[in-house]
């Protein structure tokens, strides 16, 4: 529905009768008894991983080996690193003939960065409604902390408009929810193009909205559109969610692709980094969802691996469900971080129970008390805080049951090759990148108007009640006041606007206590206090 003219690139993924070797992690060599290499399966790495240990013992270097081994053996695989020195470590490493299924979302790639739109119901899950449900989801959960039910409620239905909008992408968000002229005409086109009962929903929501005091729309957009427009100012996230353009797809990742998501929290902010990874993870997860609709032999065996799992476990879903259902569509997750306080109560009931396989560096001895359950009567707790450098506790599956758990040395990785990385970004640049030139382009396309008048005047609240509909904005009180949109048509000035309606003959009704139906409201969130 989103530019058409602009469709993904396949990439260049190897055929699945030339994929090589077994499959499978190796983790290290057994240190006890005969020195012999120990992992996991290739099926067996379907019950997920969980990779425990602080920092400096070992843990990027045993996953820099996975990846690479995955890659090597044509398998798909998608990195989440928000420190950015293991994206690093990789491509100084990769195979060359890597390049043709790469994709690279790094801060320093500028020259022809990927693009995709979140949007593009194609994209993003197969409908408008799936596009907005997952997006307003995912922002819930990154969120939680000030998210409140007129949050959401505003978030979705905004999205939903713009899912139906050809060459909308989610930087057009802030300005549907400031701009009163641009969002009437985008909303009228919107309603024009779907059925009359979903057309008549989305309209009567908006009927409510255009209602409100312009300052109180204000004060119920402004804690979205700040994280919001933090994120989406850095050039990462613009680069990369701003354009009306699809360069590869995560289900290409899956099928034997490599995405490697560089998000240091130093360039991009911890909202930045949060928001940007856990988008692309619930993408993953999407095309994941979307296996069961193929054969079971038809699925391909692929690894997600996410570094610090717990700035990007903020799926639609719950943790747990998704963990369950991705097993049988053959996506294996890698979780790695350094100690258990960093999970909230939910990822950390998800993990302890979904990931079955274990490996442990050395830990802290309050999680070396937690975790020991997994490994005795064979060690205890002690023995997993007295691990060496780059030596681990391996506790795994094995044809599908729990197995003892074994110690072992991990094996380092290989050496850099000079040149590799420049010439691997070259070749995703050329693959799946988007020349600036291109993006002007795309990007004047997406701002034409879509062909819809302007209202002669702005809707007011002296509009009967039947017009507002199932409102969820506006109390009764409404009625007794005649207020418009008065938005402006550029966001700079909508501060000036709203300073001029707290004026004293409206203020009475622009206090919380006058506004609340019930109890007193946090207008900062939407929820009630």
């Amino acid at each position: 529905m989103n530019n058409p003219n602009h469709r993904p690139r396949r990439l260049r993924l190897v055929d699945p009768d030339q994929r090589r070797g077994l499959g499978g992690k190796v983790i290290g060599v057994a240190n006890a008894g005969h020195r012999v290499k120990v992992g996991i399966s290739l099926p067996d790495t379907r019950h997920h991983l969980h990779l425990l240990g602080p920092t400096g013992t070992g843990k990027s270097s045993l996953l820099l080996r996975m990846i690479l081994d995955d890659a090597a053996n044509g398998r798909g695989v998608a990195v989440f690193d928000p420190k950015g020195d293991l994206i690093r470590d990789l491509l100084a490493r990769l195979p060359a003939a890597c390049g043709d299924r790469l994709v690279i979302i790094d801060p320093d790639e500028t020259t022809a960065p990927p693009a995709l739109n979140l949007l593009d119901p194609v994209t993003g899950g197969g409908s408008p409604h799936n596009v907005a449900a997952h997006v307003t989801g995912v922002m819930a959960k990154v969120w939680s902390r000030w998210w409140g039910h007129r949050t959401a409620d505003i978030t979705h239905h905004a999205l939903l408009t713009l899912a139906h909008t050809p060459g909308a992408t989610l930087a057009h968000l802030p300005r549907l929810l400031s701009d009163y002229h641009w969002r009437h005409r985008r909303v009228a086109a919107a309603t024009r193009r779907i059925g009359t009962w979903q057309a008549g929903t989305l309209a009567e929501f908006w009927d409510g909205f255009d209602v409100l005091p312009p300052g109180h729309r204000a004060s119920l957009t402004a804690p979205l559109l700040a994280k919001l427009r933090l994120v989406l100012t850095h050039p990462l996230a613009a680069g990369l969610f701003g354009v009306p353009a699809t360069t590869f797809t995560l289900a290409d990742i899956l099928d034997g692709g490599i995405l490697l998501a560089r998000l240091p929290k130093g360039s991009l902010g911890e909202d930045g980094c949060r928001l940007v990874g856990s988008l692309l993870l619930a993408g993953l997860w999407q095309a994941t969802a979307a296996r069961s609709r193929s054969p079971e032999d038809q699925r391909l065996d692929c690894a997600v691996v996410v570094d610090e799992c717990h700035n990007f476990l903020h799926l639609p879903i719950g943790i747990d469900d998704a963990l369950a259902e991705a097993r049988g569509l053959r996506t294996s997750f890698v979780l790695a971080h350094q100690y258990l306080g960093q999970l909230s109560h939910e990822m950390a009931e998800a993990i302890d129970a979904n990931a079955r396989n274990k490996v442990y560096f050395a830990l802290a001895p309050r999680d070396a008390a937690d975790q020991a359950r997994h490994v005795r009567p064979w060690l205890d707790d002690g023995d997993l805080t007295r691990l060496g450098g780059f030596e681990v506790v391996l506790r795994s599956v094995a044809g599908g049951r729990v197995i003892p758990p074994v110690t072992a040395d991990t094996l380092p990785p290989p050496r850099p090759v000079p040149g590799r990385a420049e010439r691997l970004r070259q070749a995703a640049r050329e693959r799946t990148g988007l020349e600036t030139e291109r993006r002007r382009i795309l990007l004047g396309e997406a701002t034409i108007d879509p062909g819809v008048p302007e209202p002669e005047q702005p809707r007011s609240a002296s509009m009967p009640m039947s017009t507002v509909g199932h409102n969820t904005f506006v109390p009764d009180a409404v009625n007794a006041v005649n207020v418009g949109p008065n938005e402006c048509s550029n966001e700079e000035s909508n501060e000036e606007s709203n300073d001029d309606e707290h004026s004293p003959q409206q203020s009475e009704l622009n206090t919380p206590p006058a506004w609340a139906n019930g109890p007193e409201e946090d207008w900062w969130t939407g929820s009630d206090s």
